[in-house]
């Protein structure tokens, strides 16, 4: 009797998660890490190497009898994309879908920023290093709402998200927005400074303005309207009695002293563990250590400029990851 419909896909989504887990796995390993049955993992398997999903990874040795062959996902099924888009300039990155081999360039935008994005995705899409595009990942110097959409403020207002939606529409490519300083904290907390920190904050001071990523729990605190972050747009009184500024209006000394208060007092009202300085200019590392406590520790980031574009990457590996699991495709090689 054939398994229903729903149960046949639960059961590839368990095997594609596990192939998507490890560098190389044999059917044996497949059948009892996931509880489903050899024969049913033997089916599965060959399907998914018909679709061009997956390809034999040689053979591992070690006990009695013949050695098992290993499996590993192919390295053409599929391409990631991240792109931070920046004032003056924009971030490109490629990878296969562990983002474990990515490619990472730096381009000036010349022109309205929409062409210098739609430009850089056709050539990934042309060039389609690791097989066809399976998703998209843009930073941006905006919030981005529940409705996946940047909203204000918006550093690049003349940015048209909507023309990338439809053009990467088009292509058959899923496509999510995201806030450039989210991804920074999100890079920083899957590959950089804050791999074994559950609370912690990202400070990202950059030419497009200042925002900060925030980690409570383990987990990325958007706030209720996504706008959590957004310290760049807030009032600094000024030396005139009753006048006041927003924090990016000011000059590089007095905002970096600005910002150490603000985030000191930020950090203890949060229970902090971290600050992770992301900046493009010296100085504001050495002012947070001086006005936080010893028990928040200060690091630079360990990702530097590229922060950003390295969360735009790894959310569109684990987008893809999720899509995956649910709704597998044919590969076309």
């Amino acid at each position: 009797m054939s398994q229903p419909s729903h149960l046949r896909q639960q059961n590839r989504g368990l095997v594609l998660g596990l192939l998507l887990e490890h560098e190389s796995i044999s059917r044996a390993a497949l059948a009892e890490l996931s509880g489903i049955s050899k024969v049913t993992v033997s089916h599965i398997v060959q399907d998914l190497m018909h679709e061009g999903w997956v390809r034999p990874a040689g053979r591992r040795g070690g006990g009695a009898g013949r050695p098992a062959e290993l499996l590993e996902l192919s390295d053409q099924a599929g391409t990631l994309v991240g792109i931070d888009l920046r004032a003056g300039s924009l971030e490109l990155a490629w990878s296969d879908l562990r983002a474990h081999q990515a490619t990472l360039t730096l381009r000036p935008l010349e022109g309205a920023p929409i062409e210098g994005v739609l430009a850089a995705l056709e050539e990934v899409c042309e060039r389609a290093p690791f097989g066809p595009v399976r998703w998209a990942t843009v930073a941006l110097p905006a919030p981005v709402g529940r409705d996946g959409l940047p909203q204000s403020p918006n550093r690049l207002p003349q940015f048209d998200a909507w023309r990338l939606r439809e053009a990467c529409g088009q292509r058959h490519v899923p496509l999510t927005f995201e806030n450039d300083a989210n991804l920074a904290a999100l890079a920083e907390r899957l590959r950089g400074q804050s791999v074994h920190t559950d609370y912690f904050a990202l400070l990202l001071e950059r030419e497009s303005g200042v925002g900060m990523g925030i980690f409570l729990n383990g987990e990325p605190y958007r706030g209720r309207s996504g706008r959590a972050g957004e310290v760049g747009l807030m009032q600094w009184p000024l030396e005139v009695p009753g006048r006041s500024t927003v924090l990016e209006a000011m000059a590089r000394s007095p905002r970096q002293e600005a910002l150490a208060y603000l985030m000191s007092s930020l950090s203890i009202a949060l229970d902090l563990d971290q600050v992770v300085v992301h900046a493009e200019t010296e100085g504001l590392r050495e002012r947070l250590e001086t006005v936080l406590p010893p028990s928040i520790a200060v690091v630079d980031s360990a990702l530097g400029q590229s922060g950003p574009v390295w969360g735009a990457l790894l959310t569109s590996a684990r987008r893809h990851a999720a899509q995956l699991l649910e709704t597998p495709q044919a590969v076309s090689l």
